[in-house]
């Protein structure tokens, strides 16, 4: 795993998580790139896995009926439409000062996520045999 992240007792939690920091690192390296072009669609991309990675998290939590299950999803929620807004400031007028200082809150807000509703959730899913992500049909 990753250095740059808590590993946890969960393994699609730690690929989800690889997969997010990874994705950061990419925006960086568009923006250090002065690829502006490229951003915007990297930005989608990284909302589309998050949005995938919160669902697996939150079907998981629903599967064994996790008690602060609402308050995990509300944060999510939340993270979610912030990243919508960025994505739509971005698209009308990109501001690389703002994505970078955005991307350094994302960090910010990831490692302080990862390290209470994350790790309390999967130390949870891990006790109820939970390793996978759910299959929702």
């Amino acid at each position: 795993m990753s250095e740059d992240f808590l590993e946890l007792p969960v393994a699609f939690m730690n690929e989800d998580h690889a997969d997010f920091v990874e994705a950061l690192a990419g925006l960086e390296a568009l923006l250090e790139a002065g690829d502006l072009e490229a951003v915007g669609p990297a930005f989608e991309a990284l909302l589309a896995h998050t949005r995938e990675h919160f669902g697996r998290e939150e079907a998981a939590m629903r599967q064994i009926q996790f008690p602060p299950y609402q308050a995990h999803k509300g944060e999510h929620d939340r993270v979610l439409g912030v990243l919508e807004q960025i994505l739509a400031q971005w698209q009308a007028a990109p501001d690389v000062q703002k994505m970078r200082e955005y991307i350094e809150d994302m960090r910010g807000w990831f490692h302080q996520h990862l390290d209470t509703m994350d790790r309390v959730t999967s130390v949870w899913l891990a006790r109820n045999g939970i390793e996978q992500a759910p299959v929702e049909g």
